[in-house]
């Protein structure tokens, strides 16, 4: 089990790019406290509002926009213009680089997971999970899916 995961909202777009393994690194406005080995949980935004899978922290760098696009343009999954618009106004952009991708083959609707012991509620970015909410996440997503999620590399 990871140090510390994240509950990250990702626009379905990016969130089957994610898991696709085309896009291999995720990009914020705001740096998550994450580390090498930590875990995202990926929840696809409005109209899906669904779990649908988690990836695996390879590394989290924050720099000046230009210079993040130079390093992660080719990577990013997502135009030049979009990546300005969306860091347009900010000194610093983060990137979240990717190691390993698991997508869950019946994603967890936002109904269900709200069914749940522990409250859910889906972040207009990201929030934190303490290690009860990762491991409930898990075996929800485990339980639906049988033994396990499908890997991507």
């Amino acid at each position: 089990m990871a140090r510390s995961s994240v509950l990250l909202s990702i626009r379905p777009e990016f969130a089957d790019k994610v898991l696709d393994g085309v896009k291999n690194v995720e990009l914020r406005r705001v740096r998550p406290r994450l580390k090498g080995g930590d875990w995202v949980f990926v929840y696809a935004s409005s109209p899906i509002k669904r779990l649908v899978g988690f990836f695996e922290v390879d590394e989290v760098v924050k720099e000046e926009p230009q210079s993040l696009w130079n390093k992660v343009g080719s990577t990013a999954g997502i135009s030049r213009d979009r990546y300005d618009l969306y860091f347009s106004g900010v000194r610093e952009a983060c990137a979240i680089y990717i190691r390993r991708t698991w997508r869950f083959g019946n994603p967890l609707e936002l109904k269900v997971l709200k069914r749940g012991t522990t409250p859910f509620s889906a972040p207009q970015s990201f929030r934190y999970l303490h290690m009860d909410e990762a491991k409930h996440l898990l075996r929800l997503g485990w339980k639906r899916n049988g033994t396990q999620a499908a890997e991507s590399s």
